[in-house]
């Protein structure tokens, strides 16, 4: 299992503990681990990696509504959602505050992914930085062992209520929505053609009755 880390470390804001991170997670069993951290994580290298194919990728950074820190600035929704569809990954942690929380324009990092066709992981606030490793490892020890992305939330929602009780409801996850875009689309399409043979059979009967 192909996990990408980005761990941006951003001057001014107060540093986490992805590198405790990274090794709970580089010791799972199963796991290719690349790492993106520190002062490189910077728009054009995150950007890079992301061009890449992964099956897990883990924002592990600070947040706010609508936006993640990158080594060198803010990412928005958009930008996040474009760059992550050039290989979309089978799933993204977003594991940073703030990461299913709207921005003025109604905009969250999670939502716009979802929308995008992107399985994801939120944060609902603020999150513990330490509450949110314990989420992100057991959901990465999970998938690893061949559980479903459902049930390692589950899994990592259970381990992060024993540890922190606070924070047990931070992280949500929310599907990739295109099977479900697709369904409407092709509903709408069978409307649209059912409409489209009443109108010809009413355009039949006016000229017969004409």
């Amino acid at each position: 299992m192909r996990v990408l880390l980005i761990a941006p470390e951003m001057a001014g804001l107060p540093k986490l503990r992805w590198v405790d991170e990274l090794v709970a997670v580089a010791e799972l069993e199963g796991v290719e681990l690349v790492v993106c951290g520190g002062a490189r994580a910077t728009r054009a290298a995150v950007a890079a990696r992301l061009g890449e194919a992964w099956d897990v990728v883990l924002w592990s950074g600070h947040g706010a509504p609508g936006r993640l820190m990158a080594a060198d600035g803010p990412v928005g929704a958009d930008w996040l959602a474009c760059m992550m569809r050039q290989v979309p990954p089978g799933v993204v942690l977003l594991s940073a505050c703030f990461s299913g929380v709207r921005d003025e324009s109604l905009h969250s990092i999670a939502e716009t992914l979802s929308q995008s066709s992107i399985t994801c992981v939120g944060m609902w606030a603020g999150v513990e930085d330490r509450a949110a490793v314990v989420y992100d490892v057991e959901f990465l020890r999970a998938v690893a062992a061949g559980g479903t992305v459902a049930m390692a939330h589950r899994v990592a929602v259970a381990q992060v209520a024993l540890e922190y009780p606070a924070m047990a409801g931070a992280a949500f996850l929310l599907p990739g929505l295109v099977n479900g875009y697709g369904k409407i689309e092709k509903r709408l399409g069978g409307i649209e053609r059912r409409l489209g043979e009443v109108e010809g059979k009413l355009d039949g009967l006016l000229g017969r009755t004409g």
